[in-house]
């Protein structure tokens, strides 16, 4: 089942932090390369325009992955948009589904922070937010707790077009 899934990637990411993170940020990378090259032969010229397009579209497709972890997290607390359960503490212990999130979050996030510092330097508000989310969300990982903070405080957005 996809439970099961999201903890063996959650067991793998908690003992192998470093690999896991390493692993994901490749992947944006990949992903982020592949998508200037289509823009280019789409004939985008502006090298500046591809690496915003590209950041964009990578973006989304990390926003959408996220919105479906968080959805299932919240979901399996039984939550509702009416109502609150004892399930509800913010501080609580994180869960599997919880820790694919803030590592997948997390290397998203160093990716793009470092390809912000290479093309757009003077972006220190979204420098800020990235480092700032980075900080939490290692400092949740690190005590073992609050991913559901995580979840609730930052949802997803992709970056503007």
């Amino acid at each position: 089942s996809q439970r099961e899934a999201w903890e063996r990637i959650a067991a793998y990411g908690s003992e192998n932090f470093v690999t896991a993170h390493v692993s994901i940020c490749s992947f944006f990378l990949v992903l982020r390369v592949l998508f200037v090259f289509i823009f280019k032969r789409l004939g985008v010229k502006s090298d500046k325009q591809l690496q915003d397009i590209a950041a964009s579209a990578v973006g989304c497709i990390h926003s959408t992955i996220i919105c479906v972890l968080t959805l299932e997290e919240l979901l399996s607390r039984q939550w509702s948009p009416f109502s609150f359960t004892q399930e509800f503490d913010l501080a609580s212990a994180n869960t599997k589904t919880g820790i694919c999130a803030m590592i997948f979050t997390n290397s998203y996030m160093l990716q793009d922070l470092a390809l912000m510092l290479r093309y757009s330097p003077d972006e220190a508000l979204y420098i800020l937010h990235h480092m700032a989310t980075i900080t939490y969300m290692s400092s949740c990982m690190l005590v073992r707790h609050g991913d559901l903070s995580v979840a609730l405080s930052a949802p997803p957005h992709p970056p503007p077009c």
